[in-house]
């Protein structure tokens, strides 16, 4: 469904890009994804540099953004198999460089929160943070993080209780006959 939606509109998305630190690209727990923060890298190169309302425009900081979404969802497919495994995208958090006195953050931000609606539709709908700062890695522009909620059927079972509780009755009973062969004929002896 999400996946052929991509196909329909054209959006071809890129090569997972690499971590540069010491980080995960993203981390799962439970039903949640987490995925890193992107910045707008393709092809190992990182386009544009510099800061929104100095050296960029406010709509090259939303194609900025829109490619940092770009980069998670290549990163949440690479983690799920397919996008079609999300089932909604809980929370966006976007990291904008700024000058001074720059106010439209949530502009910026937009272009990730908008690529992500017209992929997921309503299930795109997302909390969302727009945070100016002063200066990013690399002196990219933008970066976004995005958290999704992954489907609860592909969510890996757990061991069931009673296989569990199985084992440990297992367990206990191979420990009580290794204690009882270890006593021997003495066992008789102390019983009586």
């Amino acid at each position: 469904m999400y996946e052929e939606r991509l196909r329909q509109k054209g959006i071809i998305l890129p090569e997972p890009p690499k971590p540069i630190g010491t980080y995960l690209p993203a981390v799962r727990s439970g039903n949640i994804l987490f995925v890193s923060g992107m910045i707008p890298k393709i092809a190992g190169r990182t386009s544009p540099k510099g800061r929104i309302g100095r050296e960029l425009t406010s709509q090259e900081g939303y194609e900025a953004a829109r490619l940092c979404a770009l980069n998670a969802l290549a990163v949440a497919r690479t983690e799920m198999g397919s996008l079609d495994k999300i089932s909604r995208v809980i929370k966006v958090v976007g990291y904008v460089a700024s000058r001074e006195a720059f106010a439209d953050q949530s502009v910026v931000v937009n272009g990730a929160s908008d690529l992500l609606v017209d992929i997921f539709g309503d299930k795109g709908k997302h909390a969302r943070v727009s945070v100016g700062v002063a200066e990013l890695p690399g002196n990219v522009p933008v970066e976004v993080e995005i958290t999704f909620e992954v489907q609860v059927s592909e969510i890996k079972d757990e061991p069931e209780v009673d296989s569990v509780q199985e084992d440990l009755l297992k367990t206990a009973e191979m420990k009580r006959k290794a204690k009882t062969r270890s006593r021997g004929p003495y066992r008789k002896a102390a019983v009586a």
